[in-house]
């Protein structure tokens, strides 16, 4: 717990975010980093690692990728939607 509490303490306080909040771990795919930053969270905060702090970090990440940034991100969903998803496979 202690190395799950650390890490998403880490995440928490990062100072790589964008200016509306984004969590920025690396130049590609920040987004699709955020998201998987922000199920780690939620996980933690199910086992009782501070619940409130680390499901409000969540949701402002999830939130921002569905449109609290001005733009959603989601193919089809919320404000201004990208129409094509993005593959590179």
């Amino acid at each position: 717990k202690d190395s799950i509490k650390g890490f998403v303490d880490y995440l928490i306080n990062n100072e790589q975010k964008t200016p509306k909040g984004l969590l920025f771990l690396g130049e590609w795919g920040s987004l699709r980093s955020a998201a998987n930053a922000a199920l780690i969270t939620l996980q933690a905060a199910d086992l009782g690692l501070s619940p409130a702090s680390y499901r409000q970090f969540a949701k402002t990440q999830i939130d921002y990728a569905l449109g609290d940034g001005g733009r959603s991100f989601v193919c089809g969903f919320g404000n201004n939607p990208p129409t094509h998803a993005h593959h590179r496979s």
